[in-house]
């Protein structure tokens, strides 16, 4: 938690409580090994088998296969209906959806090979190693052909609903893990039961009276929310209160790669719903579907965040990467957001959806907006990631305003280490002073937030009438922060 202190500290605080053990010895290891290859094997094998059935029992991947797919009556999976109706895979681009996300499975398996081979005397970066195995290998509507085809309640379709169950259940246990392998908070272990049982009613046949398929949308909606939001805070108060830094460096990765997953598939579903106009033929449609498109390669960077979080969390410094992510992520957005409206708008006004002059205004209109867009997204950026940093005027201003506020002279020098750290997004600033024993060996005389041991400090000399007082202490927010 975040330290506060004044006066007699002679080093910085520690607030990282020590790092689970999670390698494994001896027989556990083994079959920790045997079980992933097995379970790993089985999806694999299973995934190729239903690619091929797809291809082949339902003649490619042209326009009508998937609508034949989905019209049949035979009894489905929870699975197979949130696949067949909550999913983009019908309509215009819908062949082309189904064949991207088949040709992008195979890297979500590649990492986790590369996981599994690097590090498989660890079972929390084997049990990541196997979600994303699962994981990959159920993306691509194909996956759900076998169980139709050879029935739910063959030996074979219960297989192919049990992997898919074991699909699902990972991404509970995973962010209730991730990345010590301990359920923090305690609580977390009975959301991750809740979500278990909650499977049962996804592998149930469509026919059971209780199975998914009879929830009215309101009641499934609500029991996702209900079970995703507390898995999502408890990462936040994992990564603010009990993560050590290294441990915080790979939240970043595994954040930044949900995110962006998160947000592909928003901008496949909310744009249609949110301007109707985009469904009707015009340069906003043509726009929208090379966006729709192109935001499913985004996927292809989940596998890999989650690869760097286990192997190379070290390699870069995330932050810098979330700036540039947010900045022209946001600036993309804005961009084709004002080129849609704009269309659609005038369009609508002039009851001419596909004319020329239209479109060149628009274009006109956000060549004018661009630059002064980015410049303010990145400031806007900067501020939220890094503090004020960049504007020292401000920070000077805030500083002074905090001081003169200050009530007693004991609270000027809290003061000053609060604002510092809050200021530059840091955690942990101090004052120290120097003492005149023979030692001289400084004491803090104020402190905020907390450091890591292993952590070199940057000290800055404090000096009145030529001569250093003491020094100010500040932890980097970063590995490789300046």
């Amino acid at each position: 938690m975040t330290h506060f202190s004044i006066a007699g500290e002679t080093t910085p605080p520690v607030a990282s409580p020590p790092a689970a053990e999670t390698r494994l010895h001896g027989a556990w290891l083994l079959i920790a090994r045997s079980v992933w290859v097995t379970l790993a094997g089985l999806s694999v094998g299973l995934y190729i088998t239903s690619i091929l059935v797809y291809y082949l029992g339902l003649h490619g991947f042209h326009d009508g296969v998937y609508e034949r797919l989905i019209s049949t009556s035979a009894p489905i999976s929870g699975y197979s209906f949130i696949g067949f109706h909550y999913s983009p895979f019908t309509g215009t681009s819908a062949t082309l959806n189904i064949a991207l996300l088949t040709v992008l499975e195979p890297l979500w398996i590649a990492v986790g090979l590369v996981i599994f081979w690097r590090r498989s005397d660890d079972w929390m970066a084997l049990f990541v190693a196997l979600c994303l195995v699962l994981l990959g290998t159920n993306f691509s509507p194909a996956s759900y052909v076998l169980p139709i085809a050879l029935g739910l309640t063959s030996p074979v379709g219960m297989l192919c609903t049990g992997v898919e169950a074991l699909a699902f259940s990972s991404v509970a246990l995973f962010f209730s893990l991730f990345p010590s392998g301990r359920f923090v908070p305690g609580w977390t272990r009975w959301v991750v039961l809740a979500y278990l049982v909650f499977q049962v009613s996804l592998s149930a046949v469509s026919n059971w009276p209780f199975s998914i398929v009879r929830w009215p949308p309101l009641l499934f909606a609500s029991v996702i929310l209900g079970l995703t939001l507390p898995l999502v805070f408890a990462q936040l108060y994992r990564y603010r209160f009990v993560s050590t830094p290294l441990e915080r460096q790979q939240t970043k990765w595994i954040v930044f790669g949900m995110t962006l997953g998160f947000l592909a598939d928003m901008a496949n579903l909310l744009p249609t719903f949110l301007v109707p106009a985009l469904r009707q033929p015009g340069p906003a449609h043509v726009l929208f579907l090379a966006f729709s498109e192109g935001t499913l390669s985004i996927f292809l960077l989940v596998p890999l965040a989650i690869g760097f979080a286990v192997l190379r969390y070290r390699l870069w410094d995330i932050d810098v990467l979330i700036n540039r992510t947010l900045v022209y992520g946001l600036l993309t957005a804005c961009v084709i957001g004002v080129y849609i409206l704009v269309v659609a708008l005038l369009g609508t006004l002039l009851s001419q959806p596909s004319n020329l002059f239209i479109s060149l205004l628009a274009t006109g209109l956000v060549a004018v907006l661009f630059h002064p867009l980015r410049e303010r997204l990145q400031q806007a950026v900067n501020r939220l990631m890094f503090g004020e940093r960049d504007d020292p005027y401000r920070l000077l201003s805030r500083l002074g305003s905090r001081l003169e506020a200050s009530l007693s002279a004991d609270s000027v020098l809290p003061a000053i280490v609060e604002t510092v750290a809050q200021a530059l997004k840091l955690p942990y600033a101090a004052i120290t002073w120097e003492q005149r024993a023979a030692s001289r060996e400084p004491v803090v005389a104020a402190s905020y937030g907390s450091a890591a041991a292993s952590q070199a400090l940057v000290r800055v000399p404090l000096v009145y009438r030529q001569e250093q007082v003491g020094e100010l202490w500040l932890s980097r927010a970063g590995p490789q922060r300046a």
